[in-house]
């Protein structure tokens, strides 16, 4: 009995752990799709490429 709830609370916890990192990874690209795209890509570019220019 012991080492079934054992191996059931690992199993639990591993699920969890997925579910948890596909949740914490899919709501930013699924709840915004538009919104959330465009600045990945550009944040890392962007701000290194204007921030020459001016000066």
């Amino acid at each position: 009995m012991r080492q079934a709830n054992r191996s059931r609370f690992i199993t639990v916890v591993s699920v969890m752990t997925v579910v948890a990192g596909m949740v914490l990874s899919a709501p930013s690209a699924s709840a915004q799709p538009d919104v959330a795209a465009p600045p990945a890509p550009v944040d890392p570019v962007a701000p290194v490429a204007p921030a020459p220019a001016p000066d």
